[in-house]
């Protein structure tokens, strides 16, 4: 597939301006273009012409020319994750040791 991430990113962010969003530092979205994605929970897959991706709420400024609108916070949308993914009890045993040198670690399932 050919998605626009750029374009998603900006759709995305968008969205998220309205009133009874719920900002959250992760949301997963299924979309199978650009301009129409929905928010999805973490075990539902993508179908057919379709792909899923992370959406992390990061402090980084995003320009969205529609409207001449600068965020301080955006999300950045990408297809693998930014935190180390926990599939097992071995991944979360990884985790668990970067907690315990870092005393701090974040994970997703």
């Amino acid at each position: 597939m050919n998605i626009d991430l750029e374009q998603l990113t900006i759709n995305v962010n968008l969205h998220a301006l309205q009133s009874s969003f719920l900002n959250l530092e992760l949301h997963y979205i299924i979309t199978g273009n650009e301009n129409s994605f929905r928010f999805t929970g973490w075990k539902e897959l993508p179908g057919k012409n379709e792909e899923k991706y992370f959406c992390f709420l990061q402090e980084k400024e995003l320009f969205i020319p529609a409207g001449n609108i600068v965020l301080k916070e955006s999300y950045i949308i990408t297809q693998q994750p930014i935190y180390p993914l926990i599939v097992d009890c071995k991944d979360l045993v990884v985790v668990m040791g970067i907690a315990k040198s870092q005393s701090v670690a974040k994970g997703i399932r």
